[in-house]
This record gives structure tokens, C-alpha cells and sequence, in this order.
């Protein structure tokens, strides 16, 4: 078992702190209570340390904590996603860096204008499903900057 003399007291450390630690220093992680980490704490590990796959509690994890997991980590797609957990938010952030997830989303009609614009700026292929009427001026200045071809779209 790997010691330190600076090692902290693990067991005095929450789930967001262990979390951070087994980051840093993955080969600690035995020492760790890991049922003290939620599905945050998880989704941050995995993101950076995705060897712990084995270890997770893959219960825990909710809509958007896996949205920010597979943000990064694509690959953990395999598992048993509860795509229908994923919230319009979510869903826009996750699809502006992985697209390939788009046809598990059902919530296009949901997603408000601040969020197509963000979406659209990274994947302008989605703009057949964008309603248009949800973007607000501000949100069209945003969109026409990175994407100046939508200007035939604003009302």
C-alpha cells in the first residue's frame, strides 16, 4: 500500500474532496472511501481518470453527470446511459462537443434559444431542427458571429 508522509487524512475528506485527491493521486485511491463519492464526484473522477470505471458506482450518476462525463469520455456510451434524465441544457452541451449523441435526444423542442445558439456555434448541422422563434436578439448576435450563414433564418 503506497504511503506518504504528507498523505492527508483520508477519512476526513468528503466525496468532492476525495475526488480531487484520487486525481491527483491515483495511486491512493485503495485508501479512499469511495462510497462517499455522489455522481458528481464520479463523473469528475472518470473524466480524468477513466481506469476507475471498475470501481464506480455507476447508480449514482444522473442525467447530468453523465452528460459531463460523456463530454469527455465519450467511450463510456456502452454503458447503460439513462438518456431520458438528460435535461435541454444538458443535451446542448453535450451535443456541441459529441454530436454522435444526437440520436439519442429528446428534447430539441425544449432547448431555448440561449442554448441553440451554443449549440449551433459548435454543430452547425443541427440547424434543421432549431426553432428559430426561441432565439432572442442577444442570442442571434452570439449565433451570427461564428456563424454568419444563419442570417437568412433570423425573422
Amino acid at each position: 500500500m503506497p504511503t506518504h508522509e504528507n498523505t492527508p487524512d483520508l477519512s476526513t475528506m468528503d466525496g468532492d474532496e476525495l475526488a480531487e485527491y484520487i486525481i491527483d493521486h491515483p495511486e491512493f485511491a485503495d485508501q479512499c472511501d469511495l462510497d462517499k463519492l455522489d455522481g458528481s464526484d464520479w463523473s469528475r473522477l472518470l473524466t480524468f481518470q477513466p481506469s476507475f470505471a471498475n470501481k464506480c458506482d455507476w447508480d449514482k450518476l444522473d442525467g447530468w453527470d453523465w452528460a459531463n462525463l460523456l463530454e469527455e469520455q465519450p467511450h463510456f456510451a456502452y454503458r447503460n446511459v439513462p438518456w431520458n434524465e438528460f435535461d435541454p441544457i444538458a443535451w446542448s452541451s453535450l451535443l456541441a462537443r459529441q454530436p454522435q449523441f444526437a440520436d439519442h435526444c429528446d428534447e430539441w423542442e425544449n432547448i431555448d434559444g440561449k442554448w441553440w445558439s451554443h449549440l449551433l456555434i459548435s454543430q452547425p448541422q443541427f440547424a434543421d431542427r432549431c426553432d428559430w422563434s426561441k432565439l432572442s436578439d442577444d442570442d442571434w448576435e452570439e449565433l451570427l458571429k461564428y456563424q454568419p450563414q444563419f442570417s437568412s433564418k433570423r425573422p
